[in-house]
């Protein structure tokens, strides 16, 4: 299990710094006894408010009104910002239908200790950074912000450097091709798998888009962890 740092930010030019147009956020209202939430994204802010593109729009619509309390997780890196806001009035700009809400008073900042880890079944390349020339087919078992687990059949020992590529899983599909270090190794005792050797990963450089894609990915996988317990 994931353990967790809380820190309440209050500085209002930190605040706008991240709630800016264009920036991914998940998005929840109480519903009864439960949580409904939904993806959504700035729209547009200025100094005073910011705009997020209506939510809960896809299957049952939701009635959503003014004066409604909806609470937010935005992932913008490792770790995720909580906050809280009162809807101010519901218009249309740009032709979309959006909710207005000033900006919070605070942001609540949570840092995780470990990496948390989704399992995942991805196939892969990897290049062996002292042999070049050789192609090797793996599975990509889990992914993290820091890393991966993949199942292969050649073997190396840890500290050894070399080339993941995979077809990360989002729309539309992007290619990952991350430089990595192995920091574990060991034999797979299971005999009706197709590998012979578990691998895990350290991430050595992401650009930041995939940083972003990566950290966002993980992040929404384990907020639907959370949610589905």
């Amino acid at each position: 299990m994931d353990s967790e740092n809380k820190e309440i930010i209050t500085d209002q030019n930190f605040i706008r710094k991240y709630l800016v147009t264009g920036e991914s956020l998940f998005v929840f209202i109480k519903i009864g006894t439960s949580y409904q939430f939904d993806k959504t994204y700035v729209f547009s802010c200025d100094e005073e408010r910011f705009l997020i593109q209506r939510p809960y729009q896809k299957g049952q619509r939701v009635i959503l009104t003014p004066g409604m309390e909806f609470f937010f997780k935005l992932f913008p890196f490792e770790g995720y910002f909580e906050f809280s806001c009162i809807c101010g009035e519901i218009l249309t700009f740009k032709g979309k239908e959006c909710l207005v809400f000033p900006y919070p008073s605070s942001l609540t900042r949570i840092q995780r200790r470990q990496a948390f880890r989704v399992p995942i079944s991805l196939p892969g390349k990897f290049v062996i950074k002292s042999s070049s020339c050789f192609i090797h087919d793996v599975t990509v078992t889990d992914l993290s912000v820091a890393g991966a687990r993949i199942s292969a059949n050649f073997n190396v020992t840890a500290d050894s450097e070399g080339t993941l590529s995979f077809l990360f899983p989002v729309q539309p599909p992007v290619t990952f091709s991350v430089p990595v270090r192995i920091q574990r190794a060991q034999k797979i005792t299971n005999e009706r798998s197709n590998y012979a050797f578990s691998y895990g990963l350290l991430f050595l450089s992401l650009t930041s888009v995939q940083e972003k894609i990566l950290s966002r990915y993980v992040n929404e996988v384990q907020l639907r962890h959370h949610l589905s317990r």
